[in-house]
């Protein structure tokens, strides 16, 4: 609104009442711009945040559902190696008490059956990335309660990152606003001249500048 001749006109320099307009002015449009800079900073970290927060909570379930399924692969699979190694033994006592080679030679193909699940088995609980896992597959199968519990605390870090940093945003958009509002009063100061009432809107939009500040202090502490 000061770019209007009339009240670039009327805004000459010496007089209390124009300087202190004309510096308030500028001292909103600054700190409206810095505002905006905080706000949008306080937006993209609320943002990051939150995504990291999210892809936390993803991972901590896929990491859950894994460790049972793999508690469960471990006990069944254990219980199945040795049903089959007592059933490759049975056969092969049978085998030689009845003197049949061929039940002894399927006692011993159960027996090497046995000790090659027991094998796998080991091999992909204690995998540390690669064969027969990929790395990322090797972390969900071999993840512990440790694991669990330390991303549970990240996550709920990463949530107060965001809550906080959304705080600091609705703070700097309240300085904003309050600066606008201080730019409206100063306009409305210029437009009614010194006097009471110019004098009395050029104050109040002082106050409410000093309350922007106080606004934009607090979004960025």
């Amino acid at each position: 609104m000061i770019t209007k001749p009339d009240l670039v006109a009327k805004t000459a320099p010496g007089r209390r009442f124009d300087r202190l307009a004309s510096s308030l002015i500028g001292f909103l449009a600054v700190m409206a711009a810095m505002l905006a800079i905080v706000q949008a900073g306080q937006s993209q970290t609320g943002g990051r945040a939150q995504s990291m927060a999210a892809r936390l909570a993803d991972d901590i379930l896929t990491r859950s559902s894994v460790s049972r399924l793999v508690d469960d692969f471990a006990g069944g699979t254990q219980l199945q190696a040795i049903d089959l190694r007592v059933d490759a033994f049975a056969r092969q006592g049978q085998g030689l008490s009845r003197d049949d080679t061929g039940a002894v030679a399927v006692g011993e193909a159960d027996e090497r059956a046995a000790e090659l699940l027991q094998a796998a088995m080991t091999e992909t609980i204690g995998t540390s990335g690669g064969t027969p896992l990929d790395p990322y597959t090797a972390a969900l199968v071999k993840a512990s309660v440790a694991d669990l519990q330390a991303e549970v605390v990240e996550q709920g870090r990463q949530v107060d990152i965001a809550t906080a940093a959304g705080g600091r945003g609705r703070l700097a958009i309240l300085g904003l606003s309050l600066s606008a509002l201080a730019g409206v009063l100063v306009g409305l100061a210029l437009v009614l001249r010194e006097g009471r009432p110019g004098w009395t809107a050029l104050i109040a939009a002082c106050g409410i500048a000093s309350l922007a500040v106080a606004a934009g202090v607090a979004a960025v502490v």
